[in-house]
């Protein structure tokens, strides 16, 4: 079973979230990771890769 995690984070480009968020997703086998980061105007696919690793598809909002 795959679990879903929505996360109001802050500083979503740094390292040490960067870290926390693949250790939550390795651990919990997270299918579906909902990020709202309200300084973030802008994600490229690499910034996902980092953050959150390879093999993840991404929706970006910016309303």
């Amino acid at each position: 079973m795959s679990s879903i995690l929505w996360w109001n984070c802050m500083g979503a480009r740094k390292k040490g979230t960067r870290n926390y968020l693949r250790d939550l997703i390795l651990q919990h086998r997270l299918g579906l990771v909902g990020l709202f980061e309200t300084k973030v105007e802008s994600l490229v696919r690499s910034e996902i890769d980092i953050l959150a690793g390879r093999g993840w598809e991404f929706f970006h909002c910016n309303d």
